[in-house]
């Protein structure tokens, strides 16, 4: 659940919504995916073996692939997201613009519902991943560092629901102020 939300975040301001997704998501969840990290490395010092073992390194690679998808929202969609917000600032109108205006923004789309989709199969992951071992008597690092896969698995869980009901409708309605038709 989204537990904070500024008055000041609307679909018309999409700048905002980009700090937003920014501050309270993209830098947050890499934070914890840095926690993650710590922890394992903590765990896999101890030199455990079989299924700790074994999920200690599955959640290793969730978090690396976490952290690449974080990157490249950082990078591609963030950069759009502002060059998107200064057109609808400037009235730009795509309409006088050559096809080629249009097929980036179409492709944006297409690029970030896709990342959602990972967004999506990474939750699934960390869920799946993050149930084989209950009934067994653990270290208590390797309960921390399960503890920090279900904060991660919650984060992404937000970030899903941001994306889904306030970025990609955001971005569309900033599209559809500048005239472009997809």
């Amino acid at each position: 659940m989204i537990t904070t939300k500024p008055a000041t975040l609307s679909k018309d301001n999409l700048a905002a919504i980009a700090d937003y997704a920014n501050e309270h998501f993209y830098t947050d969840i890499n934070f914890t995916c840095v926690m993650g990290l710590n922890y394992i490395a903590q765990v896999v010092e101890m030199d455990i073996h079989g299924a700790m073992a074994l999920h200690t390194v599955l959640c290793e690679q969730i978090i690396d692939e976490i952290m690449n998808l974080l990157e490249s929202k950082k990078r591609d969609f963030l950069a759009y997201f502002y060059k998107l917000s200064e057109k609808q600032q400037t009235q730009h109108d795509c309409s006088t613009c050559s096809g080629k205006c249009h097929m980036e923004h179409g492709m944006q789309i297409m690029s970030l519902k896709e990342s959602k989709k990972k967004v999506e199969s990474l939750i699934y992951r960390l869920q799946s991943e993050g149930t084989p071992l209950h009934n067994i008597d653990y270290p208590q690092l390797y309960g921390s560092l399960r503890k920090q896969m279900s904060k991660l698995e919650a984060k992404l869980r937000e970030l899903f629901l941001f994306e889904e009901t306030i970025l990609i409708p955001a971005v569309i309605s900033a599209q559809q102020r500048i005239n472009v038709h997809l």
